[in-house]
């Protein structure tokens, strides 16, 4: 059986940066064939190429189904069979969950007008294959971030793909919808779909995967049997070194308690929330989707209001009613949606990291000094 994409030498040279050199990869029909690697291991710029949105270097050669192809923008991908769903979700918020399912056949498949009764039909097909409820004339706005990568998924799943790339797919995903995910990789496998899936979590890797290729610093390191690999030798090789799994227990944990949350309670959020923060501590708040964790913490930053209970911030009872106040009590907070709701990406760096402190760079009449 011949690969149905096979990557031989592929390169990519960005200004002082080799951010792939010389990879190799293939994938058959209905494999799941995992790529691996460490942050700034080059799995981003890979995903890229495949899906045309970014040139290889000179002398890379990229085959689907035994024939060389240049694949010159999304449109080129998408006629090769390839969808891919981001772990960022691209997806049209202001538009109807249908809309955002059949939306890239409408721009890259020359579809002139929408056709509602086809759009709807596609979408609960494809929401049907999920075992999703999502109703398909729904604004995506209004969906949770789990919730709308259910429909991206559900987007790659109507363009009858037959590659689907996966990037970090579970990452805000529920255990129960994980465990449907599995399912689905099963199913579409079984169809003969191959699947390139990409993830931190060695549970999913190892659950999910026929292959790994492992990526180090932009270049190919190895080819692995899952079957026949340990998640030592796959780390090991991940990181360039063996690596002993320790638990460190931090030293620098004082008595003193810098948050104080007592019965913080918001009807069909959470109720009855209590707990202590030290000065040097990390703690960790755990839970499934929807269970509470991020209103309870945005209660916390100003962003939400509390019906009852306190919060004390070293030892002062304090009532946080906006963000600016948090802000004022030294409280941060780094959103689960940072490209939405944590960052302005129109902005620079400069100014996405003052943003919070405006008001110091400002003068009488309000105006930034830059």
């Amino acid at each position: 059986m011949k690969p149905l994409l096979e990557l031989q030498n592929v390169s990519k040279t960005f200004p002082g940066v080799k951010a792939l050199d010389k990879v190799h990869f293939d994938i058959y029909p209905g494999e799941v064939h995992s790529l691996v690697g460490e942050n700034g291991a080059g799995k981003s710029t890979f995903i890229k190429i495949i899906a045309g949105e970014y040139e290889p270097d000179e002398g890379s050669e990229i085959r689907i189904n035994g024939e060389v192809v240049e694949i010159n923008g999304i449109r080129d991908s998408m006629q090769h069979g390839i969808a891919v769903i981001y772990q960022d979700i691209s997806l049209f918020g202001n538009l109807t969950v249908a809309e955002n399912i059949v939306i890239n056949q409408i721009i890259y498949q020359g579809k002139k007008k929408m056709d509602w009764g086809w759009a709807r039909k596609k979408a609960e097909e494809a929401l049907e294959t999920l075992g999703s409820d999502i109703d398909p004339m729904e604004t995506l706005e209004n969906l949770s971030v789990a919730r709308q990568q259910i429909v991206a998924i559900a987007g790659a799943i109507a363009q009858d793909a037959k590659l689907i790339i996966m990037d970090e797919p579970t990452s805000t995903l529920s255990r129960s919808e994980i465990d449907n995910l599995y399912t689905i990789v099963d199913d579409l496998a079984a169809k003969n779909i191959a699947i390139i899936f990409i993830s931190h979590k060695m549970d999913e890797l190892f659950r999910l995967s026929d292959r790994f290729t492992v990526l180090r610093d932009g270049q190919y390191i190895d080819t692995l049997d899952a079957k026949k690999t340990t998640e030592d030798q796959l780390v090991s090789l991940m990181v360039g070194r063996e690596i002993n799994i320790i638990n460190y227990a931090s030293d620098t944990i004082s008595d003193e308690v810098v948050l104080s949350v007592d019965k913080l309670s918001k009807k069909g959020n959470y109720k009855d929330i209590s707990f202590e923060l030290h000065k040097g501590e990390v703690l960790g708040i755990t839970g499934l989707v929807g269970s509470g964790r991020t209103e309870m913490v945005e209660t916390i930053f100003g962003i939400r209001s509390a019906d009852s209970g306190t919060l004390t911030i070293n030892g002062e009872e304090k009532v946080i009613t906006s963000t600016t106040e948090a802000l004022e009590n030294s409280i941060a907070y780094i959103p689960e949606d940072r490209k939405s709701d944590g960052l302005v990406l129109s902005k620079t760096l400069e100014e996405n990291i003052t943003l919070p402190v405006l008001k110091r760079y400002a003068n009488k009449l309000s105006i930034i000094d830059q």
